[in-house]
This record gives C-alpha cells, sequence and structure tokens, in this order.
C-alpha cells in the first residue's frame, strides 16, 4: 500500500477495527463467562492484523532499545497467539476427553424432589489426569495473562 494513503486513512482505518469489534461481539448472545475469552481474542487479533497487514516492516526497529524490545515482544505474541497457545489448548482438550473417559457422571433424585444429585465416580488414573488438568489449565490462563500485559505494555508501538 502507498504510505501516503496509508498514513491518510488512519482514521478510516481506525473506525473499521472498532466496527469489526462491534460486529463479532454483536452476532449473538455472549454470557459473561465467554466475554472473558473474547477480550483477549480481539487484542489479540488486532496484534495479528497490524503484524501480518499494519506495514510493520516500514518502522526502524533498531532506533532504540525500547522499538528493539517492543519488536521481541511482538514477534514472542504472535508466535505465542498463533502457535503456542492453540498447541496449549490441544493439549487442554486431549487431556479433558481422557479424563471423561475415566471419570463415571450419574444424577440421581434429591430426597424425592425435583431435584438431582450429581455423582462420580473416577479412577486412581481419572484423578491423576483431573489434577493434571487442573494444573495445565491454571499455567494457560497464567501465559494468556502474561501474554495480555506484554500486549498491553506495548500498545504504543502499534501504530506506522
Amino acid at each position: 500500500m502507498n504510505k501516503f494513503i496509508y498514513k491518510h486513512t488512519w482514521f478510516i482505518r481506525r473506525r473499521y477495527y472498532k466496527i469489526k469489534l462491534f460486529w463479532k461481539s454483536s452476532k449473538a448472545f455472549y454470557a459473561p463467562w465467554e466475554c472473558l475469552d473474547m477480550l483477549v481474542t480481539f487484542n489479540f487479533e488486532l496484534l495479528c492484523d497490524f503484524y501480518e497487514n499494519g506495514g510493520i516492516d516500514t518502522i526502524c526497529w533498531d532506533s532504540d532499545e525500547y522499538h528493539e524490545q517492543a519488536k521481541k515482544d511482538m514477534d514472542y505474541l504472535y508466535n505465542y497467539w498463533k502457535k503456542e497457545r492453540q498447541e496449549k489448548q490441544d493439549e487442554i482438550d486431549y487431556l479433558l476427553s481422557e479424563w471423561s473417559e475415566h471419570n463415571i457422571l450419574w444424577s440421581e433424585p434429591y430426597q424425592g424432589d425435583d431435584f438431582y444429585e450429581y455423582k462420580s465416580i473416577c479412577s486412581k488414573y481419572g484423578e491423576y489426569l483431573f489434577d493434571l488438568l487442573k494444573q495445565c489449565e491454571e499455567e494457560f490462563r497464567k501465559k494468556e495473562e502474561e501474554s495480555l500485559v506484554c500486549l498491553i505494555k506495548i500498545r504504543n508501538f502499534l501504530w506506522t
């Protein structure tokens, strides 16, 4: 894209990003717990869009130590979002499916009312998988939080 056109159409593209975010969030009803993932997803989608289409090569990233660090962080965050996060999510999904095979759930009426009580039986291996699953999910959330904080710190470098 021509530098002049790219530079002077920022106000239009900025509105486009806001509309894009609004459109994604307004497609369906989202429960509050679903919005937490949307916050992360929107921010990293904007980073990836900037990284892939934002004219990142027009900036001299070697000009000072702040720009160098910001470029390293951008590379790290882009790689995290595109590759590492998906691999970790696949690992968690696999553990969840394995755990569900070793865990039996059923419901019984609770004291003759219309309420039901859930009960479960889990093998030793199932308990081990559940502990491993909790640990992986905790690591995943912690890494996601660290990445989001890093993204917030470099937000002023995400423009051309």
